[in-house]
Parts: structure tokens; sequence; C-alpha cells
């Protein structure tokens, strides 16, 4: 009966078995949690970096196409003219392909020109007028652009004046084809580009910015082929009136320097940030209204000036014209560059990649250039150079006349109303000579001014005038010049007569010194050689046209 009635109890051994089948359950959830929490975050951050790539890489894109609308901004708009010239709109799509050639990307970075989505970056341009204000700006048309009909921009258009119109370009960095970006992930990646001017395409027609720094109406650019639509990207390069935009530096996130800031009070009004139309108009223009001045200085305490201030690598320095500061009408002050110890212009450029340079510096609007801080009297039209002495090492090329109040020597002389033709290789001398006179040979370039051809003192020699001091009619008549030394030429005439009388040749000629020319002659006369007789005509019976220049 006890036996029955025995008590149940769990052994420690049961007990022990009972609880580890519960923990490793337990255990079982948390780590499945924990695994499914972990490949999620993995997954997040794998996204997150392949962000970062896309924004990095679209960061360098941008950097690029603002470098390259900026450096070329006068060329890009004589190519929306030829293509509105052929009848299309003046708008342009170029590749970033196009970009690497011109040097502004590294060729490694555009191998494939896609991003991770399989989009191809293109960069947008069209011309639109700076007085249009509707949104979007319409693209200008060849009437617009050319209205007068010579292949030409109007001058008004790039005159910089926004006043009276200007053709401006508007342009968008944009991504085409490939995989669409998802929503979510659009926006973050246009934030990680560190530049205000990325935006995302999240819905049509419409491209939106960081953090909706901006919002863009992109459907001025409907007719591209690269159209961006939703979840691509369209990031804006440059906008009428405000040219090129680029808000933040290089891949820092830091501000651009405001230059010598100049804009900077506009920003401590309440109310203005660097994305602020009045600060943008500020940032689009060049203007200063300070002189800038250059003043040497003692660096290490002696007393002498060891550093002078100069100005580097600058491709463009535009003087102001004349301007009339007494109102009578006639400009009265001119630009002028001072007391600058040095300036360094800019080295060509090859913009276009076909290995020649087609940028060059330039010094614009200048009045007068002097060799000491004196006064000098100044003309409208007319660069003035007051120097002792003028040196250019190098050739100088005058597209008008060249008038000079003192001596002018060079190398050579070439006149580009003459088709280029390079003056040495003119007439250097002309004269009348007896036969057996010399000619001085002139000094010749060593090559030709293409560099192609050697050059030579050429003579060329032909009868001016001869007669036969006993009247026996001419035949023939022979001119010609012989070397006689390294640096003259002797020049020859001979008369051929209608007699054969004497024995006689052009390397043994009869001479005509004296009247009675056959006594004078009577060695060469004892019996004819069946040719006409040559004789030499003497001073006082001919001349020789005789013309020297270099060829």
């Amino acid at each position: 009966m006890s036996d029955r009635k025995r008590t149940l109890r769990n052994s420690p051994a049961n007990r022990k078995r009972g609880v580890t089948l519960l923990e490793a359950i337990l255990y079982l959830t948390v780590a499945s949690s924990v695994i499914v929490m972990f490949a999620d975050l993995i997954n997040t951050e794998s996204k997150r970096q392949e962000d970062i790539a896309v924004a990095q890489n679209m960061n360098m894109m941008i950097n690029a196409s603002q470098r390259y609308v900026a450096s070329e901004y006068d060329a890009i708009r004589e190519r929306l003219l030829a293509r509105a010239d052929l009848g299309d709109e003046a708008h342009l799509s170029v590749p970033v392909q196009q970009l690497a050639s011109n040097g502004y990307l590294p060729e490694s970075f555009t191998a494939e020109g896609e991003n991770l989505f399989g989009q191809n970056y293109v960069l947008l341009l069209r011309a639109v007028s700076a007085l249009d204000m509707s949104v979007p700006q319409a693209t200008m048309q060849l009437n617009e652009i050319d209205a007068d009909g010579d292949n030409n921009i109007d001058t008004h258009l790039v005159d910089r004046d926004n006043s009276n119109d200007e053709m401006t370009i508007e342009s968008i960095l944009v991504t085409t084809g490939g995989e669409p970006v998802p929503a979510a992930r659009g926006p973050a990646i246009a934030v990680r580009t560190q530049k205000l001017t990325a935006g995302f395409v999240s819905e049509a027609g419409l491209s939106r910015g960081s953090y909706g720094t901006f919002a863009f109406d992109i459907s001025g650019f409907v007719d591209f082929p690269e159209y961006p639509t939703t979840g691509h990207f369209a990031n804006i390069i440059s906008l009428s009136r405000f040219s090129t935009l680029d808000f933040t530096g290089t891949g820092t996130g830091n501000g651009v320097p405001d230059p010598m800031q100049r804009c900077s009070e506009i920003l401590d009004t309440a109310g203005m940030s660097v994305t602020s139309p009045d600060y943008l108009a500020c940032l689009s223009t060049n203007d200063m209204y300070n002189e800038i001045v250059f003043n040497s200085y003692d660096t290490n305490g002696d007393g002498i000036d060891d550093v002078f201030p100069g100005i580097s690598g600058v491709n463009t320095i535009a003087m102001s014209g004349g301007t009339d500061t007494d109102g009578d009408g006639l400009p009265d002050r001119f630009a002028d560059i001072s007391d600058v110890y040095n300036i360094e212009m800019g080295a060509p450029v090859d913009t276009d990649g076909d290995g020649t340079p087609d940028r060059f510096s330039e010094i614009t609007n200048v009045a007068r250039l002097a060799c000491d801080n004196s006064t000098g009297t100044v003309v409208e039209g007319t660069t003035v150079i007051d120097c002792a002495n003028i040196l250019a090492n190098g050739d100088m090329i005058v597209a008008g006349d060249l008038i000079t109040s003192g001596d002018l020597t060079a190398d050579r002389f070439i006149s580009t109303d003459m088709g280029d033709q390079d003056l040495s290789e003119g007439i250097y001398n002309a004269l009348l000579l007896s036969s057996g006179s010399l000619m001085p040979k002139p000094q010749c370039p060593a090559v030709t001014a293409d560099g192609a051809f050697q050059m030579e003192p050429r003579i060329f020699v032909v009868p001016a005038a001869y007669s036969h001091p006993g009247g026996l009619p001419t035949v023939g008549v022979r001119a010609y010049a012989e070397n006689a030394s390294a640096s003259d030429w002797r020049v020859r005439l001979y008369n051929f007569v209608d007699e054969d009388r004497c024995t006689s040749s052009i390397s043994d000629p009869l001479t005509t010194n004296t009247a009675d020319y056959r006594a004078e002659n009577a060695a060469k006369c004892s019996s004819s050689d069946g040719l006409a007789d040559v004789y030499e005509v003497s001073e006082n019976a001919g001349r020789v046209m005789a013309m020297t220049r270099c060829y």
C-alpha cells in the first residue's frame, strides 16, 4: 500500500535535464533574434557604404563638371551656337568621358562611366536668356543668338552685361539609364556628396536638394534624350545670371572662401545664408570697388625689403576702358597697373585634349605701359609704351600698322595683310650694275617662318640696257651672277652679235672697253669659229638689273 502512495518527486537528475531543454529553447530564440538583427545591421551598413561610394563618386563628377563649365564657358557658348546653326535648339550633352579627355577627370574614374546602380553620368547644357524670367527658362533659338546671321553670337549677348541681355548657360549633371535609385536612398546619397547643388529626382520634372535646400524645375531639359526620370540624380552645375555654382569645397564640406570677403556683409544680415539670392547674386559678379595696393616689405628686419608681391597664374587681366570723369564727353582717366613687382600670367592650357594649347593669357584695355612711375600721355584706342628700349625675345605679332619713333630691328617681319608674307623673303636690294661689278649677299634667317625650309641668299639678274660700240646688230644677250666670295656675287652681261670674225665664248669673251674693239681683240680675231662673236658689255655700253632676296 505504501508503494502505491509513494510521493512522486523530481530527482536532481530529472530537474537538470528539464532546465537545459528550456534554456536551449531560450538560447535559440535569442540567437535567432540576434542573427536577424545583425543581418539587418550588416545589410544596412552595406547599403550605407554603397551610398557613400556613390556620393563620393558623384561629388567628383560634380566638381569636374563645375570646373569644365567655368573654364570653358565661352567655348561652350560657341558650341551651343553651332548646334543651333544645325537647326537644333542650343543645347548640348557632354558625357563624363569627354570631361576626362579634356583633363577634368582621371581616366580611371570613367572607364565604365556608371554608378553602382548602372546609371551613366551626362552633363546637359542649354543656352538661356538672362532676361527670361519664366520658370523654366526657354532654350534659346538660332535667331535669338545670331540675329544678324553672321555666324557669330550677337555682341550684346557676350558683353557680360545682363541689363542688355546675355547668353547664359544652364546646366545640370544627370544620371541616365540603369536601375532607379530607391526613394529612401536617393536623398541620403545627395546629402553625402556634401554638395548643396546635389539633387535627386523623386518626382517627375523636379530635382530636390539635400534637406530640401532647393526644388529645381528640370522640365527645361525635357527634349534631351538623357532627361532624368524618377530615381535618378539631377545636380545643378550652372544657372542663368549666377554662372557656375559651387557652394562647397571639393570633398571637404567647407564653404568656398569669398574672395576678399566682398560679399560677407550680406551674410551678417538677419535671414541671409549662403543660399540666399542676394548672396548668390554677389558671388556671381566680379565687381571690385577698391584699389589693390601691392607693397614690398622687409621680413628679416635688416632694413631692406626682401619680399616683392606680384600677380601670378592669372589667365586674364581685363583693364577698364577710358572713363569721362569731368563730364565733357571725353575720356580722361585710363586704367593702369602700377608698382607691381611681377605679373606672371598663366601658361597656355589645352582645354580640348588635342595636345595643342587653345587658351592663352591676356591683358586687355591697356592704355599705357611705362618703365618708370612718370606720368605719360595716353590716347584712346592706343597702347603707349614709355621705355627707353623694348626687347621682345620671342615673336611680336602686330595686327595693324607698326609705327615707332625709334629704330626697329628684328630677325624677320611678317605681314598679315599680305597673306602672312615673310618680308625677309622680299627684295633686299635692287641695283643697276655694269658687267663685272660686285653685289653684296643679304644676311638671311636660317629657315622660313614656318620652319619647314632652309633660307639662302638669292640673286636675280636681267639685262637692263646694252649696245655694241661698233653698231653690230645683237642676236642674243645673257646676264648672270657668279660667286665672287662668301659675301658677294659678281654680275656679268654678254652681247652676241651678228658677226663671226673671231674665236670667242662665254668663258672667254671679247671685250669692248674701247671704240676700236677689233684692234682691242686682234689676238682672238685671227680666225673665226663658226659662231656668233660674244662680247662682254663694257661699263659705258650697258647695265644689268640685279635684285637680291632670301628664299
